[in-house]
C-alpha cells in the first residue's frame, strides 16, 4: 500500500517535535536518531528520507519551534503598528517573557546551545533571533529619542533582556 502525501507530512511533523524534545533534553551530540524515531513512532530510514542526516533535524527542528513561537507569542505583543512606543515595548517586553517561561519553545534549544555549542545554528539564529533583536531595539530607540547613541540604545535594550531573562531563569529554578 502506498503512503499518501498527508502521512508523509504527519511522518515529518512527527519527527520535528520528537527531535525537538530529544534535542532540548539531551543535546545535539547526547541526542540520538534511534531515540527520536523511537518517540515518533517511526524508523531510522525516515529521518534520512525527510532529512538527510541529523544535523539537518537538529535545524529543522529549531526553526520549526522558532515558527510556532512567532505564532503563539508575536514578538510585538499583538500591538497595533501604530500604537505608541510604550505599547509595543509592553507587548515586546511580554512576548519575551511567554517565550522564556514557556515549557515548549524555541529558546529551549538556544539555551542548550549557548551551554554546549555546536555551532550547527549559529548563521540561522543570528539571522532569525537578530531580526527579533532589532525590533526590540528599535523600540527602545523610539523611547529614548533621535540623540540616544547606539551604545545607549543597545545598552537598554540589553537590560531590558536581561531582566526577562532572570525572570525566566528563576522560574525554572523554583517551579510553581
Amino acid at each position: 500500500m502506498k503512503k499518501t502525501r498527508k502521512d508523509s507530512k504527519r511522518t515529518r511533523r512527527v519527527l520535528l517535535e520528537a527531535g525537538y524534545r530529544v534535542f532540548c533534553k539531551k543535546g545535539y551530540r547526547d541526542a540520538t536518531i534511534e531515540e527520536i524515531c523511537a518517540q515518533a513512532g517511526t524508523n531510522v530510514a525516515s529521518v534520512n528520507y525527510h532529512f538527510g542526516k541529523k544535523e539537518t533535524l537538529y535545524r529543522e527542528s529549531w526553526l520549526n519551534a522558532f515558527r510556532e513561537s512567532n505564532e503563539k507569542f508575536p514578538i510585538d505583543g499583538e500591538a497595533e503598528k501604530n500604537t505608541g512606543p510604550e505599547v509595543r515595548l509592553r507587548g515586546y517586553i511580554r512576548s519575551l517573557i511567554h517565550r522564556i517561561v514557556a515549557d515548549s519553545s524555541d529558546l529551549s534549544i538556544l539555551h542548550m546551545e549557548m551551554s554546549n555549542p555546536t555551532g550547527l545554528l549559529t548563521g540561522i539564529m543570528k539571522k532569525k533571533i537578530g531580526s527579533l533583536f532589532e525590533v526590540g531595539k528599535g523600540i527602545v530607540n523610539t523611547l529614548l529619542g533621535e540623540d540616544a547613541s547606539e551604545k545607549k540604545i543597545l545598552f537598554v535594550h540589553t537590560c531590558i533582556l536581561g531582566q526577562c531573562f532572570h525572570l525566566g531563569a528563576s522560574r525554572h529554578d523554583n517551579p510553581a
